[in-house]
């Protein structure tokens, strides 16, 4: 559906998106709209991305939420991928080498799967609409519910929710600073919207938890899990040449940094499966070599996104 930047899109939309993210914030959320009073524009689709904050404007199109989509179910196939793998080598503190992945008879066939993803990825980037594309094998087409999806689509549905929900909250920093001035110097305004975005995410867990009677520890984790999407969302689709950083944005493996080594969460949290699951993916595709020693997962992840940063 093409869209009409003169008519904003249902401010509502975007409202749920979030308040699915984090229920808790629904005060705070309301007193943002109050303040800044942000427009959402469904703009027509073009080529590249289209996610930016321009003055008290957030401008979006339907292809980059449909390369949101696909990038998050890439992400499940390759948590099934490589769980196995950071899960062996901290029960046997073996590293995780050639040598592990060369006994895993299933590996090149949930690479190649995932590689046809980011094939798909790469035609919407150039694409100047979806009806160019042909659509990967490996993921449904987008869909406003989880309606007729297996477990494992449900749960990539539920964080590609809340990875669109921090993008779309980074922007509305951006949109924040825009009206009351104070930025910071570029690129740090990506790294502090970054930061509210997690931050609004994550800081009331205990609140919604205490009234919804949910384990706060799978609250966090399940939302952790998003931002780790969301931050591989961005490794994804950032030009190659720009991911060591440029004068308008930071290296991306400072993004990585917020959103996946700075969450503060126990060592035996899954989330640090998950994030390493899409760091070692990351890396296999700069780099099909990798050997990394085994280590309590939070340092795997960190020492991960550093070895993202040395390759970029």
């Amino acid at each position: 559906m093409a869209g009409d930047p003169n008519k904003p899109l249902d401010r509502r939309t975007i409202e749920l998106l979030i308040l699915a993210a984090a229920p808790e914030r629904e005060a705070e959320l309301r007193e943002i709209w109050k303040k800044y009073d942000p427009v959402f524009s469904l703009l027509p689709d073009r080529k590249g991305i289209t996610l930016q904050a321009r003055g008290q404007r957030v401008e979006f199109d339907n292809k980059t939420l449909a390369a949101f989509w696909l990038l998050g179910f890439a992400a499940w196939k390759i948590f099934v991928c490589h769980s196995p793998h950071l899960i062996l080598s901290l029960a046997s503190n073996k590293p995780i080498d050639a040598k592990m992945f060369g006994v895993d008879k299933e590996l090149p066939r949930a690479e190649a799967a995932f590689e046809e993803m980011l094939y798909t990825i790469r035609d919407i980037l150039q694409a100047k609409s979806l009806d160019e594309i042909t659509w990967s094998s490996g993921a449904p087409k987008p869909q406003s519910d989880k309606k007729g999806m297996d477990i494992d689509q449900q749960a990539a549905f539920d964080l590609i929710m809340i990875a669109t929900a921090y993008a779309f909250l980074h922007e509305i920093r951006h949109i924040m600073f825009n009206k009351d001035g104070g930025a910071p110097s570029r690129p740090q305004e990506e790294i502090t919207c970054d930061t509210f975005a997690r931050n609004f995410l994550l800081d009331k867990i205990n609140k919604y938890a205490a009234s919804s009677r949910e384990d706060p520890k799978k609250v966090l984790l399940k939302r952790a899990m998003g931002l780790a999407l969301g931050s591989f969302i961005i490794q994804q689709l950032t030009p190659r040449a720009d991911r060591s950083g440029t004068t308008e944005y930071p290296p991306v493996a400072d993004r990585l940094d917020v959103l996946i080594g700075q969450i503060q969460t126990t060592a035996d949290n899954d989330f640090w499966i998950f994030a390493g699951a899409l760091l070692m993916a990351v890396l296999r595709t700069m780099n099909r070599s990798i050997n990394i020693d085994p280590q309590a997962l939070p340092t795997m992840c960190r020492n991960l996104i550093e070895e993202i940063r040395k390759r970029s």
